[in-house]
């Protein structure tokens, strides 16, 4: 017994729109995971003015979450996972004791330089 050809047809339209939703998904938490983080640094800082684009609020022009992406000193992958903060003398002063390495396993560019950071990198 074959299958016909349009049930094939709809099976195939069926579990390629899973696989978009699940891979969507998943880019999705590893963005939220890391805007956590991100936000959770900033508040720990004695001085974070600069850092006002870093919100995890909706942006009311077009009613979307912020993205890390779109945030000052950020640079992202096509995926939208962080791979780069570049803060050179942006101002900020505090530790780096809240920033969360761990959750930003896609970071291979840290630039701090000309900033009032004190204390030890956390492991």
């Amino acid at each position: 017994m074959t299958i016909p050809i349009l049930e094939q047809h709809y099976s195939f339209l069926i579990v390629s729109a899973v696989w978009v939703l699940l891979v969507v998904s998943i880019s999705e938490a590893g963005t939220w995971s890391e805007s956590q983080a991100l936000v959770r640094w900033k508040a720990s800082l004695r001085s974070r003015d600069t850092l006002g684009t870093w919100t995890m609020t909706k942006n009311p022009d077009t009613s979307t979450d912020s993205s890390p992406c779109n945030w000052l000193g950020i640079t992202c992958n096509a995926a939208g996972s962080v791979i780069q903060l570049s803060l050179t003398s942006a101002n900020i002063s505090g530790t780096l004791n809240n920033f969360g390495f761990s959750l930003l396993p896609n970071l291979v560019h840290l630039d701090l330089s000309n900033n009032d950071l004190d204390g030890l990198i956390p492991n």
